[in-house]
Parts: structure tokens; sequence; C-alpha cells
């Protein structure tokens, strides 16, 4: 009897043993992603809106893309001096590991309100990328484009609109 109760619990116990080896090898690749570091957005279109009235409301908006697993920050405006204006504008780098990213690019739009500003010459630095516009005098509302898909950064084209 005690002979058979060993060889029933070794019949039982060694395939729940299989199933466990099996599921750990399984997932050796499965759980959370891999090492996440932070760095500078990747940014391929900018906006520059300007409303009607003086002081006018400006807001600047970018466009850029990230990865399946990548997280873009909320931008940050990091210091005002007079006319010049810095931005950071960052993303969490995820590098997958075993993870299921989606394996595509997502296209993102952020945007700063910069304020009412008077009449003037004005300069927005966001990461390494350097916009510069002039609010006119005249009221007039205004979107300043640098870049998109179809066209290069260092092109510039300002559209009045209605």
């Amino acid at each position: 009897m005690l002979l058979h109760l060993f060889f029933e619990t070794r019949r039982i116990a060694a395939p729940i043993f299989c199933i466990f080896v099996l599921i750990g090898v399984c997932c050796l690749g499965c759980g959370d992603a891999g090492e996440t570091r932070t760095v500078k957005a990747y940014i391929y279109g900018f906006k520059v809106h300007i409303t009607e009235e003086r002081p006018a409301l400006v807001i600047v908006e970018y466009t850029g893309e990230v990865g399946g697993c990548d997280a873009v920050h909320d931008p940050e405006l990091l210091w005002v001096s007079g006319n010049r204006f810095q931005i950071r504008a960052l993303y969490d780098e995820v590098d997958p590991g075993g993870d299921n990213c989606p394996d595509y690019i997502f296209e993102y739009d952020k945007h700063v309100i910069l304020g009412r500003l008077d009449p003037g010459h004005y300069t927005v630095t966001i990461n390494d990328d350097v916009l510069r516009f002039e609010v006119s005098a005249e009221p007039k509302c205004q979107t300043i484009t640098w870049g998109t898909e179809s066209q290069p950064l260092s092109s510039l084209s300002i559209r009045e609109e209605d």
C-alpha cells in the first residue's frame, strides 16, 4: 500500500511539476517592460497661433512621434526672459524588453500657452529648435508654421485666418 501511494503521488506530482516548469520557461520573456530613460522629444512640426486682439494670446503647438511603449511628458515652460521663452519637451523611451509593445509609431500634439503678448519680436526655444516670430501691431489672426511632413523645419509660412 505504501509503495502504491508513492507511485501514485509521483504520477500526479510529475505532470504538475512539468506544468510549472513550462509556465516558467514560457514567461521568461513576459512581464514588465525593460529600462526606461527620459530623453528629448522628437518633434517635426511647430505652429504658433496668434489671436487678433492686442495684446495677442499666443499659443505654441508642436507635433512629434513616439514608439509604441513610449510616453510623452507634458511640456515644461522653463523660463521667460523678456521676449524669449524656453520650453522643454521630453518623453520616456521604454526598451520593450519582453513586453508586447505595439510595433508602430504614434503621432502626438502638445501645446504651450505663452500668454498675452504685446507687439514685438519673440524667440521660443523648444529643446534644440529655435522659433522666431513677430506679433504685429496690426490686429490680425495668424498661424505661423515651421516644418511638417512635407516641408523642412527651415521653411516658414504665415497664414492669415478669417
